[in-house]
């Protein structure tokens, strides 16, 4: 574990390098974050090497844990158990994205355990917090072997709430912050139609005829920020396929949605979650979190 940097509040950040073989992957405990990803002194597959003070600003969701609930949350508002939740505009002043700035890829995560090939992290949210009810216990936990890096993010709650916790991937193989040429593949028929603030319009579509249709590798010619719809089965399967630079890049898990998103640089981000706006949408998989129960997100990012 060493220093990272430090925040402009004096606040120190650690990361933790885990190594398998040829294999590194550093985590950055400022949103608890995929820093860096290497293959035998090879590029970093996350990108061009980014710093705190780009993490604490333009990038402020790059490679990070966002919890409690990621993406969109139309007028800052949540239907939620007979009530309507109130929360953070943080998006045109009107949508609540993210979590708001209370979001778990805004806070520095504590170490609880480490070895050479795993490293977990863990943050507590209090009761009301940027409009989200209960007392809240987010975890994380990175394991790296030589073809795979896993994630899995663990919640639990003393008090009924909203969970939807992911880790916001970026990528890009090629390490030169040039993302032309790469292809991906995302293994669905189905997706969510957004509106012009990149809300679910609540319509499930098919992709056929549209530009986002992605069953086979295509090099992104259109700006996606679109959820791709899963059927949720219990068991992990391979949702998407990045490919370029020699490698391939593969997302499994047994997330009903992946998010993926292609404007923001020249990364590509495939984010495995539950669906935008779920609570104020009926049709939409639910992602309430009663006291008395966990929540766990398994995905696995494979590359070979």
């Amino acid at each position: 574990m060493t220093v990272f940097g430090t925040l402009e509040d004096g606040r120190e950040v650690r990361s933790v390098v885990l190594r398998s073989g040829a294999v590194e992957a550093e985590i950055v405990t400022f949103g608890a974050r995929l820093h860096r990803w290497q293959i035998g002194g090879g590029p970093n597959i996350t990108g061009k090497i980014a710093t705190l003070e780009d993490y604490a600003g333009r990038m402020i969701y790059f490679g990070a844990i966002v919890a409690p609930v990621i993406n969109r949350l139309r007028d800052a508002r949540a239907a939620f158990q007979g009530q309507v939740l109130q929360l953070e505009p943080n998006q045109g002043g009107r949508h609540c994205l993210h979590s708001g700035s209370i979001g778990t890829h805004a806070r520095i995560w504590d170490i609880t355990a480490q070895s050479d090939d795993m490293v977990e992290l863990s943050v507590t949210l209090a009761d009301g917090e940027g409009g989200f009810p209960g007392n809240r216990q987010i975890g994380v936990r990175y394991e790296l072997d030589e073809g795979a890096l896993r994630c899995i993010i663990s919640a639990t709650t003393d008090a009924p709430t909203l969970m939807n916790p992911a880790q916001h991937g970026n990528f890009e193989l090629s390490g030169t912050g040039v993302r032309a040429g790469q292809r991906l593949q995302v293994n669905t028929d189905r997706f969510l139609p957004i509106d012009k603030d990149v809300l679910p319009t609540g319509e499930i579509a098919d992709v056929g005829g549209t530009p986002f249709d992605l069953r086979a590798p295509v090099e992104p010619g259109t700006h996606i920020d679109h959820n791709y719809c899963f059927e949720p089965t219990g068991a992990p399967v391979l949702m998407a396929s990045l490919s370029g630079a020699g490698r391939t890049l593969e997302i499994w898990s047994a997330s009903p949605g992946l998010q993926v998103f292609t404007g923001l640089g020249n990364t590509i981000a495939l984010e495995p979650q539950h669906w935008p706006d779920a609570p104020n949408q009926p049709g939409f998989p639910s992602i309430e979190l009663a006291p008395g129960t966990s929540f766990e997100r398994w995905s696995e990012y494979r590359i070979r």
